[in-house]
C-alpha cells in the first residue's frame, strides 16, 4: 500500500511539473497487448523431481495474455517518463507440478529514445519500477488438486526495448520486448524463500502522440 501511494504522489508532482514546457514537448497515451513468458532457470529447481516452473513454447496464447494502458510525457525529443497500469495471467510447468497466475501492476517509467519522434523508425530503451500484486495457485499436474495459494502485493522492475514504426502523423506502432523480474519468489505459487522470479513479455501496441499547448500559467 505505501508503494501504491508513493507512486501516485510522484506521478502528480511529475504532471504539475509539465506545466510551463514549450510547444515542441508532448504526451503520448500507448495502448499494449502481449504474452508472458515464465523463464526457466534451473538455480531455482527444488530437486530433481520438480524443477522451477516455466512456459511452455506451444503454450495457448490465452493463458499467458497481458494487456497494458501507459501515459508518458516528453520533456525532451528522446527522453520521457510516465506512468502505466498492466493486467495479465500466467501458466508455469514442470515435470510434476504447473501453476496460474493472475496480476495487476502500477509503473512508473522511463523511456530513451535513439532518435526523436520524427523519425520514421525508432528504438527506445525504457525501464519500469511496479507495485504487483497477483494470486497465484500451484496444481499437481497428475490429477490438478490444488496444493497452494498465494496472494500478494511485491515490487517488481523492467527493462526493455521497443522498435517503433510511424504510421500516420502522430501514431505509432510498436514491437516490444520486456524482461521483468518480480521480488518475491511466490509469484509461481510456492515460495521457496528463492530471492525472485522472472519472466519476459512480448507485445505489439500503438502509440497516440498528443502535442501540449504552448504555455500553461498557473495562478
Amino acid at each position: 500500500m505505501k508503494l501504491y501511494i508513493a507512486l501516485v504522489v510522484s506521478l502528480f508532482f511529475f504532471t504539475l511539473s509539465a506545466f510551463g514546457q514549450s510547444e515542441s514537448e508532448f504526451f503520448s497515451f500507448t495502448l499494449k497487448q502481449g504474452v508472458v513468458q515464465d523463464l526457466y532457470f534451473n538455480k531455482y529447481d527444488k530437486d530433481l523431481f520438480s524443477g522451477d516452473l516455466y512456459s511452455e513454447n506451444n503454450a495457448p496464447i490465452s493463458d499467458n495474455l497481458y494487456r497494458k494502458v501507459e501515459i508518458d510525457y516528453c520533456i525532451f525529443p528522446f527522453l520521457s517518463f510516465g506512468a502505466g497500469y498492466g493486467k495479465g495471467i500466467a501458466k508455469g510447468i514442470n515435470t510434476v507440478e504447473y501453476y496460474t497466475n493472475s496480476f495487476s501492476e502500477l509503473e512508473l517509467i522511463g523511456k530513451i529514445r535513439l532518435s526523436n519522434k520524427e523519425r520514421v523508425f525508432n528504438i527506445e530503451f525504457e525501464g519500469g519500477l511496479s507495485s504487483l500484486g497477483y494470486n497465484s495457485k500451484r496444481f499437481m499436474l497428475s490429477d490438478n488438486v490444488l496444493l497452494n495459494t498465494i496472494e500478494r502485493n511485491a515490487v517488481k522492475w523492467r527493462l526493455g526495448i521497443n522498435m517503433t514504426t510511424r504510421i500516420c502523423k502522430e501514431i505509432d506502432f510498436i514491437l516490444c520486448t520486456g524482461f521483468n523480474r518480480v521480488m518475491d519468489d511466490g509469484f509461481d505459487g510456492w515460495d521457496y524463500h528463492a530471492p525472485s522470479d522472472e519472466y519476459i513479455i512480448k507485445s505489439l501496441g500503438i502509440r497516440f502522440y498528443i502535442p501540449t499547448i504552448k504555455k500553461i500559467i498557473i495562478p
